[in-house]
């Protein structure tokens, strides 16, 4: 319903808005659209998270690299790939 007709047929906006809802929540759209968001918000928690341990492990000593079972060689090319992979 477009907002020029909603008014011409004397519904209300909260009206107009409550019947949207009950119609999202029937189709399942307004779920959907929240799954997204947090599937959107987990990706970037993650790419957070990767972003921060790769950090970490850029500023280990070799000691501590060795204590991990990982060589400087190895770190290097894990702290030099994008948040994304």
């Amino acid at each position: 319903m477009s907002m020029a007709n909603m008014f011409v047929s004397g519904e209300t906006y909260p009206e107009f808005l409550s019947q949207r809802r009950s119609e999202e929540a029937r189709s399942g759209s307004g779920s959907r659209r929240v799954n997204n968001k947090m599937s959107f918000a987990r990706r970037i928690s993650s790419w957070i998270e990767r972003v921060r341990q790769r950090n970490a492990l850029a500023g280990l000593d070799d000691h501590q690299l060795r204590d991990i079972g990982i060589t400087r060689i190895e770190a290097a090319r894990e702290c030099e790939k994008p948040f994304w992979k």
